[in-house]
């Protein structure tokens, strides 16, 4: 996947790309405008899902490409990533579940009216 490191699948009517990658270990595909919202296909029957999503919302697909996909999934599916990428990323996204925790107790503490020092 280091060749195709985004592969653009579809358009939506709103002219928003659908991207597929594999920067999280396996092949997962996110809305331009929401790069951090991942869903991750783990079989071609996935594939096969979204691209009924997509046809039912009337998406624009990129039919050679959703071939191209779909004729190498099994290869855009593999894990590449070294033991450390995999390490730091698991780290980075235990200490972003932490902090998003964090945050959430604070926005509800301070939902009930309770000030901090400042």
């Amino acid at each position: 996947m280091e060749k195709y490191p985004h592969i653009i699948l579809a358009h939506s009517k709103k002219g928003e790309r659908l991207i597929l990658s594999n920067v999280k270990g396996g092949l997962t595909y996110h809305w331009e405008y929401t790069p951090f919202t991942h869903h991750r296909l783990n079989q071609v029957w996935d594939l096969e899902l979204l691209k009924s999503k997509l046809l039912n919302n009337k998406a624009n697909i990129d039919w050679a490409g959703y071939q191209w996909v779909l004729n190498k999934f099994d290869e855009l599916n593999r894990d590449y990533r070294s033991p450390a990428d995999v390490i730091s990323q698991n780290f980075k996204e235990a200490l972003e579940a932490a902090a998003n925790g964090i945050r959430k107790f604070a926005e509800a503490w301070s939902a009930f009216g309770y000030k901090g020092k400042r």
